[in-house]
């Protein structure tokens, strides 16, 4: 608050009191007289022109008390008794100035407590809140029972699905080991070396050729039964072709993943602006308290102060009045001995204090937290959402999930056998993307990924998951080199972690409440995960923009963060306007656009592909751009858009391996230029 203008008067009205009482010297003309008039001159003049309010006050009351002895004193004297006609004018022009002073200090009065009452009323500034308030993100009314069918519908489901993998594997497995031995009992017999019994070792040349008839007999029957058994159990192998059965379970696994995904990513914000919306509301309440009892106690200091200046002005107006009275004398003595009542500088807000902080409503969420569903970053969440369920769950991707990274364990010289693969038909050329369907799968149904020949490539030989129910003392001991990386969660003395390690720059779409529906800003945002998720799950007070918001919102500005919880960029203010990401997609990772070129009229051979089966195509172009430099692009067979197939970087020569067809294409997938 501004000083008022009455609080630097002291030396004004000392000037204006030297130049009345100059002006009015003819009042006192003996040298007695003269001495006086310049003993009141010096104590005009003698006075603090920076003091503070009560000093200047008291200062200026000294003048006119001393102003009015000193003139009681000269109307003693002899010739100047009956001289009251120029005291009047002086006194006439004292008094306005009193006047004015006096307005100055109500209007003071007015102001302190003016302030002092609008803090009183910013207590009721704050969002209003009940005992049931909680603080839902925009959209959601608090009802998990759709996303909690959703995952649980589909885990339910993908048991049979699996289970008919399951089974498809081991019918196949048991007709590979038929096929087999067939084939080896075939090849025995598929040999017409000479008999040692036809060896004529007697002349008895008609026992001969009966012997070599019988002979040959007995092969030709054996060859025959050999021969339809192998075709028989050919035709069985070929007959229990899994590979859909396999891919209608891992696409079921995805959709349950994403269900899961879809719940927890809810329960993760719901707990986001639970925690937000009760450390606002506690911090506006507080803050509107603390600038409250502030405004008190400076009203309250203004207000004494005021209530002194004012008793002095009052004083000082009686004693210029009570040069006006016929009886000068008595008059004086009046108001020297008068008390003047405050009342009309008293502030009724600061008489209304009562250092009682209002008791606010606080919500029984903020007090007794939120009990609908556990944080998914909570040690409990699997064992009260999932396990009385029934449910086998994958680990939380979520991004408020500070979730233990597995590890892997190298077990050398080891051998799995194909019996202990989680599948046949399902097999990798990248260690990295097998880690990541192994870990996707969770510990009870992969143990890890085989490696033929224990250089994590795949190249010659592809990756095997392990299944499960294999334990490493399972395993064989291998002796051409091969061995099997153990899943572990948590820590081990000899691991890598399986966190994307690939560079993708995302652009990412972000709304305001004000408008959510509608793009406010599109943020670029390099040196990310492939799977990574954005979303405002934070608020801030470091940096320009958190300093600036802090100015009126003490939580500061919203900020943007990664799976890994890492600040991104800022949004608005940390009030009751939030921000939201309405959509993200990968514009380049590893070196590599999302983004492919038709080849009309082009064929790759099959030795020149993955064996991963890919549908969409959004799911070929994504599944290939996470594989890098291992994936050239797309071969689309019939070039009708269905049925995919991802073309092998490192195997194909783009100049010589893109044959001429009438029917396919494909697609390559450009570079980052």
């Amino acid at each position: 608050m501004k000083r008022p203008r009455w609080r630097n008067v002291a030396v004004i009205f000392t000037c204006l009191m030297q130049d009345i009482f100059a002006a009015k010297v003819k009042l006192f003309k003996s040298a007695a007289e003269s001495a006086a008039q310049d003993n009141i001159l010096s104590l005009l003049g003698s006075q603090d022109t920076v003091g503070r309010s009560k000093p200047e006050t008291s200062a200026m009351e000294d003048v006119i008390l001393n102003l009015a002895q000193e003139a009681k004193a000269q109307r003693q004297k002899p010739g100047v008794a009956n001289d009251s006609g120029n005291i009047s004018d002086f006194v006439t022009d004292l008094s306005s100035t009193i006047d004015g002073m006096l307005q100055d200090l109500l209007a003071a009065a007015v102001a302190a407590n003016d302030t002092c009452t609008a803090g009183f009323q910013n207590l009721t500034s704050c969002p209003e809140a009940q005992a049931h308030t909680v603080y839902y993100p925009p959209g959601f009314d608090g009802d998990f029972t759709p996303l909690r069918n959703a995952h649980t519908s589909c885990r339910q489901e993908i048991a049979s699905v699996h289970q008919e993998a399951q089974d498809c594997e081991r019918i196949r497995s048991s007709a590979i080991n038929t096929e087999q031995q067939a084939l080896l009992t075939f090849n025995q017999l598929n040999k017409f070396e000479s008999p040692t019994e036809c060896i004529a070792n007697t002349g008895n040349q008609e026992l001969y050729l009966k012997t070599m008839r019988d002979q040959f007999r007995a092969k030709r029957i054996a060859w025959w039964d050999a021969y339809w058994a192998l075709g028989n159990a050919s035709a069985r192998v070929t007959q229990w072709a899994c590979s859909e059965k396999t891919l209608a379970y891992f696409n079921k696994l995805a959709e349950c993943n994403q269900a899961q995904l879809n719940l927890e990513t809810m329960a993760c914000d719901v707990h986001a602006h639970i925690a937000e919306g009760c450390n606002t509301t506690a911090t506006c309440h507080d803050n509107a308290w603390n600038n409250y009892v502030a405004a008190v106690t400076s009203a309250k200091t203004t207000i004494e102060d005021l209530k002194y200046q004012y008793r002095a002005l009052k004083r000082m107006q009686c004693l210029i009045e009570a040069f006006k009275a016929a009886d000068m004398d008595a008059a004086i003595d009046a108001c020297i001995s008068q008390i003047h009542s405050t009342a009309p500088v008293e502030s009724s807000c600061v008489s209304a204090f009562t250092g009682q902080k209002p008791n606010w409503i606080v919500p029984d969420v903020c007090t007794q937290g939120y009990s609908a569903i556990l944080s998914p970053n909570d040690p409990n969440f699997n064992s009260t959402e999932y396990v009385p369920a029934g449910l086998q769950a994958s680990p939380c991707y979520a991004a408020c999930c500070k979730r233990d990274v597995y590890t892997w364990v190298l077990h050398a010289k080891t051998f799995a056998s194909r019996s202990m693969y989680v599948s046949e038909e399902h097999f990798f050329y990248d260690m990295d993307r097998a880690k990541t369907v192994c870990e996707s799968l969770t510990s009870t149904q992969c143990m890890g990924v085989y490696d033929k020949w224990c250089d994590g490539i795949g190249d010659e030989d592809p990756l095997y998951l392990v299944s499960g129910s294999v334990t490493p003392s399972d395993l064989s001991a291998s002796g051409t080199g091969s061995c099997v990386v153990e899943m572990v969660l948590g820590g081990a003395t000899t691991t890598t972690t399986t966190l994307p390690a690939h560079n993708c720059t995302w652009q990412v779409n972000v709304s305001r409440s004000q408008n959510p529906t509608e793009v406010w800003k599109t943020w670029t945002v390099h040196n990310q995960g492939f799977d990574d998720i954005f979303q405002f799950t934070t608020c801030s007070t470091e940096g320009k923009d958190g300093t600036d918001c802090q100015a009126t919102t003490p939580n500061g500005v919203r900020v943007m963060t990664n799976r890994a919880g890492q600040g991104l960029h800022t949004g608005v203010c940390c009030n009751q306007f939030t921000n939201a990401v309405i959509g993200s997609q990968k514009l380049s990772c590893d070196g590599f656009l999302n983004k492919y070129q038709q080849r009309p009229s082009t064929y790759v051979a099959t030795t020149k592909l993955l064996s991963e089966s890919v549908v969409s195509r959004a799911d070929a172009e994504s599944r290939c751009l996470q594989l890098g430099s291992l994936c050239w692009g797309l071969l689309d067979d019939s070039c009708d858009n269905e049925n995919f197939r991802m073309v092998a970087g490192q195997l194909l020569d783009e100049d010589n391996d893109l044959l001429a067809s009438q029917v396919s294409c494909t697609y390559k997938k450009l570079p980052v230029t």
